[in-house]
């Protein structure tokens, strides 16, 4: 699932393309979450390849855990949840 699946593009004065704001699914809890604590070298891209088969999914944990980063690097010890159902 792409994270810009239903957002809408607009063009501005300029006739420039851009995205929308891109309103995320929500992650409900369930009995089938995973959780995670985080290592040494734990990137959310790797994770989202182990838990989703594509690294492309990497946004589906950021956003499941309601992380602000600005890289792929996790800090050790970190409780995450993956879903596994409903994104």
């Amino acid at each position: 699932m792409s994270r810009y699946n239903g957002t809408g593009i607009r063009i501005d004065k300029n006739g420039r393309q851009y995205r929308e704001r891109t309103d995320y699914n929500q992650f409900p809890l369930r009995e089938s979450d995973i959780y995670y604590v985080t290592t040494q070298g734990d990137r959310l891209d790797l994770l989202a390849q182990r838990y989703f088969g594509s690294v492309t999914q990497w946004w589906v944990i950021s956003e499941a855990n309601s992380l602000e980063v600005l890289s792929y690097d996790l800090e050790p010890g970190v409780q995450l949840r993956i879903p596994r159902e409903g994104y």
